[in-house]
């Protein structure tokens, strides 16, 4: 168990002060530089994690598996929300953190999904 709690992250300019890392720089340092690691949406293009950030003001980062029936309920609700934010303009991009147990059922569960994803076990 860790005694430290890991820092919130940076997620936007005003907070850049504290010290703490963006998301753009801990995907990075992570590997996901360039497109490896991100993965498009169903018919999406590629984008570097900065690319992603561009122009968002609210990043959710939406933790979920195909085995988690709640996860399974409200996984359309949430498309359908973030598809109606998105068309009015707002700043807002999801990112998947699959939780799945098998590539396959990944690939299934993240075609229903109208934002990017990390690989999984990225």
């Amino acid at each position: 168990a860790l005694d430290v709690a890991p820092p919130p992250l940076i997620l936007c300019e005003a907070d850049a002060h504290l010290g703490r890392p963006t998301l753009e720089a801990l995907l990075s340092s992570a590997g996901y530089d360039g497109t490896g690691g991100l993965l498009p949406p169903p018919g999406g293009a590629h984008r570097t994690p900065a690319q992603l950030l561009d122009g968002v003001e609210v990043l959710g980062l939406y933790f979920s598996a195909s085995w988690c029936a709640p996860c399974v309920e409200t996984t359309p609700l949430l498309a359908s929300a973030y598809a109606s934010l998105r068309s009015r303009g707002k700043g807002l991009e999801l990112l998947l953190v699959p939780q799945d147990r098998s590539e396959a059922a990944f690939d299934e569960y993240r075609g229903r999904m109208p934002w990017p994803s990390l690989t999984l076990g990225g």
